[in-house]
């Protein structure tokens, strides 16, 4: 079973929806899907406690803070969490998601085929910009101007100022 703890939450996976049910959050969020195959619960230092439903893809929710907002993938989605009122908002995107990164005032988030980045206003996501790999992302690594990505393919650099991609080969 998965766990994962920190001073300001922590996010473990439970094996049934009764169980679910049983841990008393304040929320439990899930998305339309065909098919729901884990369950997992994410407390924070708060007393904040959501319960998530995912697709069971295999990739555990990923939970990052910046200031007063608790960023959370888990499979496609993203959720935003204010900690301070418990308001949460979400997206879907268009392929799993690998990874959360931050960068200057914005969130970079990795996905299998396409790398999003967005600022949060008013408690929302607000896209900056959409960038499609076209390939598998296998590894990737973020510096203060650009974010380089590597496919099965080729190698490409992100400008993080537009999303503007330039594939530098392999």
């Amino acid at each position: 079973m998965y766990l994962e703890e920190t001073d300001e939450y922590k996010s473990y996976e439970v094996e049934s929806m009764t169980a679910l049910n049983n841990e008393n959050c304040i929320k439990i969020i899930r998305t339309q899907s065909q098919v729901y195959k884990t369950y997992y619960c994410v407390a924070f230092s708060g007393k904040l406690k959501f319960g998530l439903i995912g697709e069971g893809h295999g990739i555990p929710p990923h939970v990052e803070r910046l200031s007063d907002h608790y960023i959370i993938s888990l499979d496609d989605k993203l959720y935003v969490v204010n900690s301070q009122i418990g308001d949460i908002t979400f997206k879907v995107l268009d392929s799993l998601i690998f990874d959360i990164l931050f960068y200057a005032d914005s969130i970079a988030i990795i996905c299998e085929l396409d790398v999003y980045s967005f600022c949060i206003k008013k408690n929302s996501l607000q896209l900056n910009w959409l960038t499609n790999i076209e390939d598998v992302v296998t590894g990737y690594k973020l510096t203060e101007k650009q974010l380089f990505i590597e496919s099965k393919e080729a190698m490409a650099a992100i400008d993080l100022s537009n999303g503007y991609l330039n594939r530098l080969g392999k």
